[in-house]
């Protein structure tokens, strides 16, 4: 997920009356020095937007319809196997998809590492890629090592249970009872 920045912009906040429940605007404690430093913010136009709403509301509305689109494509390819009857097709469709995905995960934390590392300066922005491609591919890699356990253990129960029938069955070469 994306991480928003909420900028909050104060207004009118510099103009406090004098008085046990208003704020001195010219005295020295440190909550008051912050105040004064957003004041100073706010009266000299560093503040963008009022509360920081149009810039987050941009970023909402850009996931928004990242979400969208993602969900309609969904939609449109999960139909594809009950429309051409071969749920086969709709299978390997569905895999390619998952590919997609898998290779945008790595990708994606790869960029998201390197911004993190950004601050760092050029090395620090190869090694939070790198250490961000590593992560995220960690993560696909378990979760198809827990696919292929799953797999084992399936095959291991129909192997087992087909040995099982086939004993109760009595079958054997000598019986002449295959089927």
């Amino acid at each position: 997920m994306a991480l928003h920045n909420l900028k909050i912009t104060v207004i009118n906040g510099g103009r406090a009356k004098t008085g046990d429940s208003f704020i001195q605007k010219g005295s020295k404690t440190p909550a008051n020095d912050k105040l004064n430093n957003v004041n100073n913010d706010v009266e000299g136009g560093t503040g963008k937007g009022v509360l920081g709403i149009v810039s987050f509301s941009k970023d909402y509305a850009v996931d928004i319809a990242k979400n969208l689109v993602k969900h309609e494509f969904n939609y449109f390819v999960s139909d594809i196997g009950r429309r051409t009857g071969d749920s086969n097709f709709q299978d390997r469709v569905n895999r390619q998809i998952e590919v997609c995905r898998d290779v945008g995960g790595i990708l994606g934390g790869a960029i998201s590492g390197a911004t993190t590392g950004a601050s760092l300066g050029p090395v620090g922005v190869a090694i939070g890629f790198a250490f961000g491609a590593i992560a995220s591919g960690l993560n696909v890699h378990y979760k198809y090592k827990e696919r292929e356990r799953a797999y084992q253990h399936t095959i291991f129960q129909e192997n087992t249970s087909q040995a099982y029938n086939l004993a109760r069955a009595n079958f054997h070469a000598l019986s002449g009872r295959k089927r």
